[in-house]
């Protein structure tokens, strides 16, 4: 979601006294006498700093970078679901294209590439770029990457690649891909890593295989020099990589590790330089040895509404949209720790250029008006799943903006299968929904998925899934923003930061964004 250049030290003891009184909160009286002002508080840094290197006596310094993963049931980075052990895959994997950190999609083994004036034809050449077997990468292996994903890959990498009818070969170093519908941002669908056999990386027998050593082949600025289930992954730098780029690091230390709490004590024991760190285990890294920084994350959270036939009248969706005030949803509710916006899109996508963010203030509402079109009908529910202390501390300020127009809402809490039922089936009145954000801006899927569906809205889902140019599209989505404001099709909430831990033996300029959090890590050490 959003630049990510780190440059100079700056200290924010205001959010970090948010960020940390937020961690384990349930209820405001949480976010209270908390202080971080002493000399062993961690930094928080924002995306837009870079560190002044820190003096830190002791600690040792390493000069070796190390990272962690949790074991993954499946190791093809194909059909892996396990982010963890993808983002260490991503240093090692290349593909055709890739994510730059503002969100474009630029060449990466592609050496060039064009599209069709119809937009349904790209056509790409591939550079000189070799497997850590020796081999090329050609053109067989993107198509044999591909049918592997349309069979068995992760969700991630088949949303990428449902428009695509097919890849052929013209020849070793040239491909022609063939789209369903007009697709003027085709890189953004060639994004997945080429692996030479997919099919043949046999995930079962891995395993079953305890100690014995796993071979892989992979072609990125790491390669997989050894790689030991339930233990370690060595990757050393790829001398044969196919650009020149800045290395600081020989070899990267991965240690395999059972979840997410034992990656958090892996940094904390300095023995993981850096990884993606939960609110609830934030508090584990307010001390010296830490720094904390702030990316945007790839969670877009909105409020959508159920099948209640109030909702037709667009101006009972409007008041209750103007009601609802997101400012205090971001500073309580997500502790700071989220950026507002009205589309489902990062939020420094340069290829939308994001963020128009229209004018959507907190602001009163004609509450005589509101009685007669609702009739009277004046209560609404709004469901939450039972374990989620975020969206229902959310739910606990709509609850409050909506009683000052009017309604009283009740707050439901549904098992996670309840409440997955009542989404499909709309059988609610207002929730909050998580939509996760691909590399490929694709504001028609989001829309077709949670928005309150009238023929207006299907109008401009069909002109953006048809649109046979980047303008194009850009033009139906401010489109849907200026609907969205106007017939409140879903309330727009943020997009949700993450937090991102480093310790001070390393030094360099780490960069997060989805995809792969460990951008530039070469250039760490």
């Amino acid at each position: 979601m959003k630049s990510k250049n780190i440059y100079k030290l700056l200290v924010f003891f205001l959010i970090i006294t948010v960020t940390a009184a937020f961690v384990g909160c349930k209820n405001k009286s949480e976010y209270e006498n908390v202080d971080l002002e002493d000399k062993h508080s961690a930094e928080v840094v924002d995306d837009k700093d870079t560190i002044k290197k820190d003096t830190v006596d002791e600690v040792k310094d390493n000069r070796e970078l190390k990272l962690s993963a949790e074991f993954p049931e499946d190791i093809n980075p194909l059909s892996s679901e396990n982010e963890s052990y993808n983002n260490i895959m991503a240093i090692a994997n290349d593909g055709l294209f890739k994510m730059d950190k503002n969100y474009v999609a630029v060449e990466d083994i592609a050496i060039s590439s064009e599209i069709s004036k119809d937009a349904k034809t790209a056509t790409v050449t591939i550079g000189d770029c070799k497997f850590s077997n020796g081999d090329f990468v050609s053109s067989y292996d993107v198509i044999r990457s591909y049918e592997y994903i349309r069979k068995s890959g992760s969700k991630k990498y088949r949303y990428m690649t449902h428009n695509i009818r097919s890849i052929v070969a013209r020849d070793r170093k040239t491909l022609v891909v063939s789209y369903d519908k007009p697709e003027p941002m085709y890189k953004y669908t060639l994004l997945f890593p080429i692996l030479k056999n997919p099919s043949e990386i046999d995930s079962s027998a891995y395993t079953k295989t305890g100690s014995r050593e796993i071979k892989l082949v992979t072609n990125g600025k790491y390669i997989v020099d050894s790689f030991v289930p339930r233990g370690d992954m060595i990757l050393l730098k790829n001398k044969a990589y196919h650009k020149k780029i800045k290395f600081l690091n020989e070899k990267i230390h991965v240690k395999i590790v059972p979840d997410m709490k034992s990656r958090m004590e892996m940094i904390r024991s300095l023995d993981s330089s850096m990884d993606i760190v939960d609110k609830a285990s934030l508090s584990l890294f307010q001390e010296k040895p830490f720094k904390i920084r702030q990316f945007e994350g790839d969670v877009f959270q909105s409020v959508v509404f159920g099948n209640n036939p109030v909702f037709e009248k667009t101006y009972v969706r409007n008041s209750i949209f103007k009601s609802i005030n997101i400012d205090e949803i971001i500073k309580i509710g997500y502790a700071n720790l989220a950026s507002k916006t009205t589309l489902p899109l990062h939020i420094n996508d340069e290829v939308i250029k994001k963020p128009r963010i229209k004018k959507y203030d907190y602001s009163s509402v004609d509450i005589d008006r509101l009685k007669k079109e609702t009739s009277g009908t004046m209560k609404l529910n709004i469901i939450v799943k039972e374990d989620d202390s975020e969206k229902f501390r959310i739910s606990e300020i709509i609850r409050d903006n909506l009683r000052k127009i009017g309604f009283e809402c009740d707050i439901i809490k549904l098992d996670e299968k309840e409440y997955e039922n009542r989404l499909i089936s709309k059988n609610f009145d207002l929730a909050i929904v998580d939509y996760r954000l691909g590399e490929k801006p694709e504001i028609e899927y989001y829309l077709k998925l949670y928005a309150y569906q009238d023929e207006k809205l299907r109008d401009i889902i069909n002109k953006l899934e048809n649109s046979d140019s980047v303008e194009a599209y850009v033009g139906y989505s401010e489109q849907v923003e200026d609907l969205e404001l106007k017939e409140a099709y879903y309330i727009p909430l943020a997009i949700k930061k993450q937090i991102f831990v480093t310790s001070f033996i390393s030094e360099g300029s780490p960069e997060s964004i989805m995809g792969n959090i460990f951008l530039n890590v070469n250039e760490v050490k």
